[in-house]
C-alpha cells in the first residue's frame, strides 16, 4: 500500500529530474531512493 512518504519521494525525484539531486533534499541515500521509485512505478 502506498503512503504519502512513497509519493512525495517519488514527485521530488520528478521536480528534480536526478536521483543524485533529490538525495540531499530528501535526507536519503540515492540507494534507498530508487528502490523506493522503482516501487511507485510499478504499482498499478
Amino acid at each position: 500500500m502506498l503512503n504519502l512518504n512513497d509519493i512525495a519521494v517519488f514527485v521530488r525525484v520528478a521536480q528534480l529530474c536526478s536521483f543524485s539531486r533529490a538525495e540531499h533534499p530528501l535526507g536519503m541515500l540515492v540507494s534507498t531512493v530508487r528502490p523506493w521509485v522503482s516501487l511507485l512505478e510499478g504499482h498499478t
